[in-house]
């Protein structure tokens, strides 16, 4: 068929589809999509992409996630400039944060999110700026940029308490807890643990409040590894039992992921060498049955570790 035709068939497709499908939509999120895209209906194709990211993010398909977030940004910027294309774009950016982050995509999340920052800063929306604040503090933490990870944190605290966002003060004092952890500073880190868990309403447990894992298993995975280098170990062995609680009841990988990270550093620093080799292979297992790169390099050579103190020197220079 001719372009035109091609693009008026897609288009019509897309109607016929939401008409359909009305009541559920969200099965449909693929085609409709794919139908968008290839009937030129921009402002629906940015839609559904969304969705259809957000939909395979939550089944660990990283991949197929970030692809459908990268076109709908592409596609953003051939919209004309608005307040609500520009909207889109910050979120859109966020939400592919969280899929660059399982996949190791550090420099490629800084870009994001400095594209972020700015359209925060043009929508002068404070909500916005103090969420871009905390995913730069992990951002940055990351890539040892120390100090101005800790600036752009403490600014973030700042504006969510300026606002009074208690969901926002949440997610910017546990990235925070991070960069005073990889700074070695461990007592302040668990001081801002102990602080941000205290104030985390009950039923807010399993949310996920925009990071790629929630709060309430986040925070308590450094503040157990902060504890345990400051020899706290039973203070830490309590919050790491609640980590795998939490982390299990909601099957996600990476949040898995974050528990067993936690509990394995717990247990090396303890030299209980057994357990630690337990609980890193598993922790291994669960990366790889998510897709997830980020904390693959560290739980390997947790691995290593842990094996060449049970005996296992051959296999520990192999891993």
């Amino acid at each position: 068929m001719l372009r035109e035709r091609r693009r008026e068939i897609h288009a019509r497709v897309v109607n016929a589809v939401e008409k359909l499908y009305a009541d559920r939509l969200g099965e449909q999120v693929e085609r409709l999509a794919d139908h968008a895209v290839r009937g030129e209906l921009k402002e629906k194709a940015v839609h559904y992409l969304r969705l259809a990211g957000a939909k395979a993010a939550a089944r660990s398909a990283l991949l197929d996630a970030r692809i459908c977030f990268e076109q709908a940004l592409d596609i953003l910027k051939s919209l004309p400039e608005s307040q609500s294309a520009m909207e889109q774009g910050f979120e859109i950016r966020l939400e592919l944060r969280l899929v660059l982050r399982q996949l190791g995509e550090v420099r490629q999340m800084l870009d994001h999110l400095r594209d972020a920052e700015t359209l925060a800063e043009r929508l002068k929306d404070d909500r916005r700026r103090g969420r871009v604040c905390a995913m730069l503090t992990t951002v940055l933490s990351t890539l040892d940029g120390l100090e101005e990870a800790l600036a752009t944190g403490t600014r973030g605290v700042q504006i969510a308490e300026r606002v009074g966002d208690l969901r926002l003060a949440v997610i910017t004092k546990s990235c925070l807890e991070e960069a005073y952890y990889y700074r070695g500073d461990y007592e302040r880190a668990a001081e801002i643990g102990v602080e941000t868990l205290a104030a985390l309403p009950a039923e807010w447990a399993h949310d996920y409040l925009g990071l790629a894992v929630p709060p309430s298993v986040f925070g308590r995975a450094w503040l157990i590894m902060s504890l345990a280098e400051i020899g706290g170990f039973a203070d830490a062995a309590k919050y790491a039992a609640e980590a795998l609680q939490l982390a299990e009841r909601t099957q996600h990988a990476y949040t898995m992921s974050w528990a067993l990270f936690a509990n394995s550093i717990l247990c090396l620093l303890k030299r209980d060498w057994p357990k630690a080799r337990s609980l890193v292979e598993n922790w291994i297992g669960t990366l790889r049955t998510g897709n997830v790169v980020m904390l693959l390099p560290w739980a390997i050579a947790s691995s290593a570790r842990a094996l060449a103190q049970t005996g296992n020197a051959k296999e520990a220079i192999s891993r």
